[in-house]
């Protein structure tokens, strides 16, 4: 139970931190539009 759980708990970590990173990436992406 234990293990499982404990997969589940950093599985949805790492999502939330995959979703960060795209958040990112598109924010840059639409500051290197605006400077040019």
């Amino acid at each position: 139970m234990d293990f499982k759980t404990n997969i589940s708990v950093s599985n949805s970590s790492e999502l939330k931190t995959k979703k960060k990173e795209v958040i990112r990436n598109k924010q840059t992406m639409l500051e290197c539009r605006g400077r040019r």
